[in-house]
């Protein structure tokens, strides 16, 4: 549950990428159950992998020269190329101002896209070494944090924090992994 909001500070029109691309309903789709298995996060049932059996399917379904210690949520092309083309068939990439907001709920696909050569040539010579957007996430102190190994830092940090609530997290560290806001 929760909000993502994602800023562009720069101009980042579509032919160049470096941007985002959302697939709309996919947070709806069929298919998502799929991608949580795959990826070793299931969102919507309690319960997940550990750490050891998402590396390990992971280091299983890539070539032997590929680094092993990337644990790809962000690019399920790594560990399931079918179901990365269910999401790139749906995806749309927008032309983006600077100023331009997207707000979508956290479990809709998305992802960076890579500057494409021409966008290389395009910002260099407007003098843009690096495309500048921010991310803000919006999730309620009552959400539950997964139970199988994840890649949110304050699992990562403290194992035993799995399958807790935010609230009950912030309650239990003296770290702030989610600063709490009001209206």
């Amino acid at each position: 549950e929760g909000i993502n909001v994602w800023i562009a500070l720069d101009d980042m029109p579509s032919a160049y990428q470096g941007s985002m691309a959302v697939a709309p309903g996919s947070h709806k789709a069929e298919w998502r159950h799929r991608a949580y298995e795959a990826l070793g996060q299931n969102r919507t049932q309690d319960g997940g992998r550990s750490k050891e059996e998402v590396i390990l399917k992971i280091q299983n379904q890539k070539s032997s020269d590929q680094p092993k210690s990337k644990y790809p949520t962000c690019d399920m092309g790594m560990v399931d190329s079918e179901v990365r083309g269910m999401v790139d068939s749906s995806k749309k990439v927008l032309d983006y101002k600077r100023g331009d907001v997207i707000f979508a709920t956290r479990l809709l696909f998305h992802r960076t896209l890579p500057v494409t050569e021409e966008g290389i040539e395009f910002y260099g010579e407007h003098g843009v070494e690096h495309l500048s957007r921010y991310s803000i996430r919006y999730v309620p102190g009552t959400a539950r944090l997964p139970s199988g190994w994840s890649v949110e830092w304050s699992i990562v940090d403290n194992g035993q924090n799995a399958g807790k609530t935010l609230d009950g997290v912030v309650d239990q560290s003296e770290r702030l992994y989610y600063p709490q806001v009001w209206p």
